[in-house]
């Protein structure tokens, strides 16, 4: 029996809220990496945040807690 150590790339997609100071974020759980499933998770992941009231505008993501026009 020998032993070895195997490296392992993870990935997982995350979203935080862009306003200053505000500990908002959504995580989805990791995963070995797959170029084509990162791809599907952010793409989920943005559907799941829509749902819940998030807010994109000029590449920055905003929380339900904080008002668009202000951020």
């Amino acid at each position: 029996m020998s032993l070895r150590i195997v490296t392992v790339y993870r990935s997982r997609a995350s979203l935080s809220c862009d306003w200053p100071g505000c500990p908002e974020r959504m995580d989805l759980p990791d995963r070995p990496a797959d170029m084509d499933l990162d791809y599907t998770e952010l793409r989920a992941l943005r559907l799941l945040a829509d749902r819940r009231g998030w807010r994109f505008q000029d590449g920055e993501a905003t929380c339900p807690n904080h008002p668009t026009e202000a951020a």
